[in-house]
């Protein structure tokens, strides 16, 4: 009894790790200058087949996490107005020939789209074991120029969540994997020179001293002027310091973490 507990366990335990995670990938067409997206439309989703609406439930998810993260998003029933005032019907698919029009309509520069590849709930056949139930939520995305039709930026999620109708939470954190990619992907390429309001003068962290030379900084961090002056940050990641910072700082617990690095940034530019 006590071998087949432990047997239980550990199963349950491997489950709890592959349940309630998510995985991405992506891919970035190259000499693309993700800069210019400054305005985005979201597109319905395809549907997973066994699982009618569960497109738009994830192009709705899409587009508030997009709104939250910082992100210029046109409002997804206006888009939708568009779309059916152009003819498209439903399935908002906009082709090569259309999507410069729509484009110059909504005044955007790229449409973001995709489908849900799997949107379920996997149930264990003996009923004994009901606790590992979980749903599983995969996905594809795509980013495309609304003045040239190509895909500049496309990805996939996959997310887990153990329990019982979850796949609402599963789609959620596949969302949050992939879409902090691509929110990285397109700060890579911004200029880093926002206008620092009175209310954000709380925030002057003082500069350090050091006369070390600069090292040269990864490729991928979003703060390269904040590493550049203060060598100890090459231990922690980006989103340690983002989190140490709002720590320090309430006022700045509510901002985005587009709007917190640009001001990081900002403060410690030669």
């Amino acid at each position: 009894m006590l071998r087949k507990l432990n047997f239980l366990f550990i199963i349950a335990s491997l489950y709890m790790n592959i349940l309630g995670c998510a995985s991405s990938s992506e891919f970035v067409s190259s000499g693309i200058n993700l800069k210019k997206y400054e305005r985005i439309a979201v597109l319905p989703f395809a549907d997973y087949p066994l699982r009618p609406g569960s497109g738009i439930l994830v192009a709705d998810m899409v587009t508030a996490k997009l709104h939250s993260s910082g992100f210029n998003v046109i409002d997804r029933m206006q888009t939708s107005r568009v779309l059916s005032e152009q003819g498209f019907g439903q399935s908002g698919a906009v082709d090569d020939a259309s999507a410069p029009v729509v484009g110059r309509i909504l005044g955007v520069q790229a449409f973001l789209t995709g489908a849900v590849n799997k949107y379920e709930t996997i149930y264990q056949e003996d009923r004994r074991y009901s606790f590992l139930d979980g749903s599983t939520v995969n996905m594809t995305l795509k980013l495309i120029d609304s003045e040239t039709s190509q895909i500049v930026w496309s990805g996939t999620a996959k997310g887990t969540q153990l329990g019982l109708n979850t796949e609402s939470e599963a789609a959620n954190s596949a969302i949050n994997s992939i879409m902090k990619k691509l929110q990285k992907r397109i700060l890579l390429f911004q200029n880093v020179n926002p206008t620092i309001t009175s209310e954000q003068e709380a925030f002057s962290p003082t500069k350090t001293t050091s006369k070390v030379s600069p090292k040269r900084t990864s490729r991928d961090t979003l703060l390269p002027n904040f590493r550049a002056n203060v060598p100890e940050a090459k231990r922690y990641s980006d989103e340690d310091i983002l989190e140490a910072y709002r720590k320090k700082y309430p006022k700045l617990r509510n901002i985005s973490d587009v709007k917190l690095i640009k001001l990081i940034e900002a403060k410690y530019a030669k």
